[in-house]
């Protein structure tokens, strides 16, 4: 028997085994993920957690509404008597009187 007749009847060996193989390989990997599926069916996911009780919302006490500060013009008295003293010293506004022909 030369290396060619011997190629040949190992690759007809081999076409017989792969094609008788292959079917059962089938099989088994069907079988396989039949059982895998069946198992993920029985586990499922956990059922879900029943919420924990609420407490009722806590409600504010209502106070009654209270009339907006006065709004201060100065921060401080100190504030105050300065522009006091400002006013003092400049007068009056030339601008708001009627121009005098002198």
């Amino acid at each position: 028997m030369n290396t060619l007749s011997l190629l040949v009847v190992a690759s007809f060996g081999l076409a017989f085994l792969l094609g008788t193989a292959r079917p059962w390989l089938r099989r088994r990997r069907a079988r396989l993920l039949a059982h895998e599926t069946a198992a993920a069916r029985k586990i499922g996911p956990p059922p879900p957690r029943p919420a924990p009780p609420r407490a009722p919302p806590a409600v504010a006490p209502q106070h009654p509404a209270r009339a907006p500060a006065p709004r201060r013009h100065f921060a401080t008295l100190a504030e105050a008597r300065r522009g006091i003293v400002l006013m003092t010293v400049l007068g009056p506004c030339r601008a708001l009187e009627p121009p005098s022909h002198e």
